[in-house]
């Protein structure tokens, strides 16, 4: 056996093979990065000059910190608003960069794309002029109200969580405050809405949790298995039994997707009921719908547990 020959000799040559190869890379990248920064800036420039017609010269706002998902404020020095670049996740690993003009009265503009990789005929067709079009003149408070494009949920939910940073980029270089997050779960204001002047007294449960809230009714959390783990639910009923409203506590469902049962449209479906089983899945986001139902009707287990002890 020769052991430079069977050992040391092909060692060495798949190693000057990976050290040649390694540097080919670094050396296509030195060469195509640049160029890729340079039509990225010069797609962002003119995305600049189409979403604030009325601005002259754009100067870049130099802060601190910038609000979640900005990438870059851009200020008109004759006042006419600022053009903000911002980015969120849709379907692609690649996040939707759109360019946002906002003028100085704080309504949208023009929303143009900067850079995407959705699905052609699909998560795309939430970034079309037409679609973005639908957002100018839209506020701070109004831009939420646009539909989302069917069949491009992800997507439509990108591009509004893009406007909602553009905004809040808006917001900190005007001095103004960025959007407040609503508080979410059962809240001590919903607890008040319901139940008003009771404060829910805890109750032991075989499962979940259980409140009694005086001789108004009862708060009961239930569980159920959705697509990405539990999901818990605060079924709020009347003292007959009847669900006067139910709200998410736990969920960790897919953003734009299975999340959508949180929304209120969706929990409002129960209300009046006294179970799940007439309930409509939503399109799309059936196993988080099974997930709520499953956790609604177990909620109502419960309570009819607790109302017999």
């Amino acid at each position: 056996m020769n052991i430079f020959k069977d050992f040391i000799a092909p060692t060495g040559i798949l190693t000057l093979i990976c050290l040649v190869a390694v540097g080919a890379l670094v050396w296509v990248y030195g060469i195509t990065q640049p160029i890729i920064d340079a039509r990225a800036l010069e797609a962002e420039s003119a995305a600049m000059r189409e979403v604030l017609s009325g601005a002259d010269v754009f100067s870049t706002v130099e802060l601190g910190e910038l609000p979640e998902g900005v990438t870059t404020i851009y200020q008109a020095s004759n006042g006419a608003g600022v053009a903000v670049a911002a980015e969120a996740k849709g379907y692609s690993s690649t996040p939707v960069s759109l360019m946002v003009g906002i003028k100085n009265d704080g309504s949208i503009e023009r929303v143009r794309v900067i850079m995407a990789d959705e699905t052609p005929d699909i998560g795309t067709r939430a970034l079309t002029d037409a679609y973005l079009d639908s957002f100018v003149g839209k506020t701070a408070d109004t831009y939420t109200e646009v539909d989302s494009v069917s069949g491009a949920t992800l997507t439509s939910a990108a591009v509004k969580n893009v406007l909602k940073s553009a905004f809040n980029g808006y917001a900190v270089s005007t001095g103004g405050e960025v959007i407040a997050e609503p508080e979410k779960g059962l809240t001590d204001a919903l607890i008040e809405q319901y139940y008003p002047g009771i404060t829910p007294e805890p109750v032991e449960v075989e499962e979940g949790e259980a409140f009694i809230c005086g001789d108004a009714g009862y708060i009961v959390i239930g569980e159920g298995k959705g697509f990405a783990g539990p999901v818990k639910v605060a079924v709020l009923f009347d003292a007959e039994g009847v669900i006067l409203w139910t709200v998410v506590t736990e969920s960790n469902e897919s953003p734009g997707i299975g999340d959508r049962v949180e929304s209120d449209d969706y929990t409002a479906l129960y209300v009046g009921k006294t179970n799940a089983e007439d309930v409509d899945i939503l399109a799309g986001a059936t196993r988080s719908s099974l997930a709520y139902q499953s956790a609604v009707n177990a909620a109502v287990a419960q309570l009819e547990i607790l109302k017999e002890a």
